[in-house]
């Protein structure tokens, strides 16, 4: 749930009370309200003030994009965990890095070739996704038709790929050097093959 739909109908304490009476083992707290959208700040006094106030564990969200972030609020809130947004599409090894924070060690340094290699391998796993899936293993709400790549063709599934990277790089690659070229050129690559050689070029991954 949000913090409410705007400023003046803060509902989240209400809402999640109601949640777990209902008998919920859980609830999520995204600092922001509806009509803020994106913008502005998550509110973690608010978040804090519904984990305190509930017997189940309370999970925070918003403004978590740094691992530093991350550890702040499991220490000064009382939340059971933190969810991570956009801060995992910007870096995956986010939770890596918090980990090694709250364990009190220095987080290591994540090189350009491993994250090039994480592209690569993301690449791999989405050519095979769904093949080869046991029957009924992926459930879908009634009424509604599952949504899956184009297996119709090698092309349509190839297509699939190359879109879902082009949506993955408006976010990993923020704050890169380069890095809106290398938008650019992952966004008028039209074949698996390109996409892999502008990856390996770009971030030095070895390719033997």
């Amino acid at each position: 749930m949000r913090a409410g739909w705007n400023e003046a109908e803060i509902n989240a304490p209400t809402l999640a009370r109601m949640a777990q009476d209902a008998g919920a083992s859980a609830v999520a707290v995204h600092g922001r309200t509806a009509a803020q959208s994106y913008s502005g700040f998550s509110d973690w006094e608010l978040i804090d003030q519904v984990a305190g106030a509930l017997t189940i564990p309370v999970f925070g969200s918003g403004d978590c994009v740094e691992p530093e972030q991350m550890v702040e609020r499991l220490r000064t809130t009382r939340v059971a965990g933190v969810l991570v947004g956009r801060g995992a599409l910007r870096n995956p090894f986010i939770f890596e890095q918090a980990d090694a924070l709250l364990a009190g060690r220095t987080p290591r340094v994540v090189s350009m070739a491993e994250r090039g290699q994480f592209l690569l391998d993301y690449i791999d796993l989405l050519l095979t996704e769904r093949v080869a899936e046991d029957t009924g293993f992926r459930h879908t709400a009634p009424g509604m038709t599952a949504q899956a790549p184009d297996d119709a063709t090698p092309r349509g599934r190839k297509k699939w790929v190359i879109n879902k990277l082009r949506a993955l790089n408006s976010w990993y690659t923020k704050g890169l050097v380069g890095g809106s070229d290398l938008r650019v050129r992952i966004n008028s690559a039209e074949s698996i093959d390109r996409l892999r050689a502008i990856v390996i070029d770009f971030f030095g991954v070895d390719a033997s």
